[in-house]
């Protein structure tokens, strides 16, 4: 059973506590990553949303193993961008991660022991 949750803690704790009963738990964690949407959505900068990810990855990682991530608006999202948030996303410690990036020809799935 999967739950969705954006990238902050409350959310993360919500999906979990929905998953409290589930015989193999999976949060998939998300959180905008494009230029716009940082800028008016979020009204953040990268910087912010890389602290982000990191921050609803690691709440998620207390709650399950398995921990998928994705991209919100990833097609107007650089690759450099991209890059840097998946890593940021392996530094809150994943064992084994999925990274999607929706509505894009871009898709990085990886795994990190």
């Amino acid at each position: 059973m999967a739950a969705l949750a954006r990238c902050c803690t409350l959310d993360v704790e919500r999906a979990a506590k929905s998953l409290a009963h589930a015989k193999w738990p999976r949060i998939h964690t998300f959180i905008a990553t494009s230029e716009i949407h940082l800028k008016y959505k979020l009204k953040e900068d990268r910087g912010a949303g890389a602290g982000g990810s990191r921050e609803g990855r690691g709440a998620a990682r207390q709650y399950a193993d398995d921990v998928e991530f994705s991209a919100e608006d990833g097609a107007r999202t650089t690759p450099e961008y991209l890059d840097r948030i998946s890593l940021a996303v392996v530094a809150a410690g994943a064992r084994t991660a999925t990274f999607r990036t929706p509505w894009a020809t871009r898709c990085r799935t990886s795994t990190a022991l």
